[in-house]
């Protein structure tokens, strides 16, 4: 079986590089993935024996679904799942599937991600005689935004049949092409935004003392926020507390004192005891403070997501199903924490299973760019392998008991 996928994957290595060139071109935001939608369906279509679904719930979603040839043996189902969505990002790299669609990219892997699932749609097609049970390829849109997994539930891709796993994957800047690294229980931490608004009074800036300055009383919410990190949370604990903008005020002028700061951040841990902690902390020290210098605030926060929370029974299944698939020094579980944020949480907290990650820099590219930038690349050769590695633990988990 594994020569068997190796050797597929080998053979569709570069339609796979084709395919994520492609979709290179035409990133497409949250909930805009037409172009996207439609070359899915259009690859899927071509693969033996899968039914494809589209427009699931409305949205951009599709997915295939494959059954293995036996029956009665197996009643389960897995579910891979791969995002779709890029970011608002103008590409800093010339190259002949550099995006034509100004100001957009796939500058978090996303096109990447698509093209392994599908690498793994193909793998399993041509190989369903060896294996029962039920495999669902998903391909979700609007992870970014952090709304697209929970949509897809609440229309049903977990069930009919009933999805037992879930799998997922990143690529991941930091590790060299070719490793995959397992995380041993937190893929991600919760993560939510928030917004304080300062509100006070205007007026001149000869006259400080007519005026209630909602930038001055910011700076000390802002301090007071700090100390929230450096002096209220259990330093063994991951989290981390940033504010990314504070705007009060026009930005031509300097002598006018604004009636209203608004300031922006986001709040990151791996448990929601400590979320719910931090917005305590947070409401407490900007309604105190605004209250002592006669100010109004108002504060909001997003929903944001939960933690992804890798099951360890499964952990242990792909450790050893990639492993099989790779070199055994490539592959490895992590015991860190990582404080990005990803909506397949929605999909951790219904059902068992694992998120991994994925090195795809070449060992010149480690340390060159990071997730987000405008000069994010991938090695290329990590799309057939990663094919292989979840079509192993795909067949892996359907007949693991």
């Amino acid at each position: 079986m594994k020569k068997l996928i190796i050797d597929i994957s080998e053979d569709i290595s570069q339609e796979l590089i084709e395919i994520r060139r492609n979709l290179h071109k035409i990133p497409e935001l949250s909930n805009e993935e037409y172009k996207t939608s439609k070359l899915i369906v259009e690859t899927l279509k071509k693969i033996p024996n899968m039914k494809v679904e589209s427009n699931i719930g409305n949205t951009t979603g599709v997915m295939g679904i494959l059954e293995g040839s036996k029956t009665n043996e197996s009643e389960k189902c897995i579910l891979i799942r791969a995002d779709m969505d890029a970011l608002p990002i103008e590409e800093n790299i010339d190259s002949v599937y550099k995006s034509i669609h100004s100001g957009k990219m796939h500058a978090c892997g996303h096109d990447a991600h698509m093209t392994w699932v599908l690498g793994a749609a193909m793998i399993l097609s041509k190989i369903r005689d060896k294996f029962h049970g039920t495999v669902k390829f998903l391909f979700q849109p609007a992870e970014e935004s952090g709304t697209g997994a929970k949509k897809l539930i609440d229309n049903g891709v977990l069930e009919s049949p009933y999805v037992d796993n879930v799998i997922s994957a990143h690529c991941f800047p930091q590790y060299e092409s070719g490793k995959i690294v397992i995380p041993s229980q937190y893929a991600f931490s919760a993560a939510r935004s928030f917004e304080i608004i300062v509100k006070g009074k205007g007026g001149h800036g000869s006259w400080p003392h007519k005026c209630i300055d909602p930038i001055a009383i910011s700076i000390q919410i802002y301090n007071g926020l700090q100390q929230i990190v450096s002096r209220k949370m259990n330093s063994s604990d991951s989290y981390v507390l940033s504010v990314g903008s504070i705007h009060g005020g026009p930005t031509d002028k300097g002598n006018i004192i604004p009636d209203v700061c608004t300031m922006k951040g986001t709040i990151r841990h791996v448990t929601e005891e400590g979320m719910n902690f931090f917005i305590r902390e947070i409401k407490k020290i900007a309604t105190y403070i605004c209250k002592a210098n006669d100010a109004e605030v108002e504060i909001n926060f997003s929903t944001g997501v939960k933690s992804v929370i890798n099951d360890n029974n499964c952990v242990n299944l792909v450790y050893n199903s990639v492993k099989s698939i790779i070199k055994k020094e490539n592959v490895c579980i992590s015991y860190k924490n990582n404080l990005g944020g990803e909506d397949f949480s929605y999909f951790t907290q219904k059902r068992k299973g694992v998120y991994f990650f994925v090195g795809s820099s070449s060992k010149e590219n480690i340390d060159k760019f990071d997730l987000h930038s405008n000069s994010f690349c991938i090695d290329e050769n990590i799309l057939s392998m990663v094919s292989a590695c979840m079509s192993k633990i795909a067949i892996d988990l359907l007949t693991n008991n």
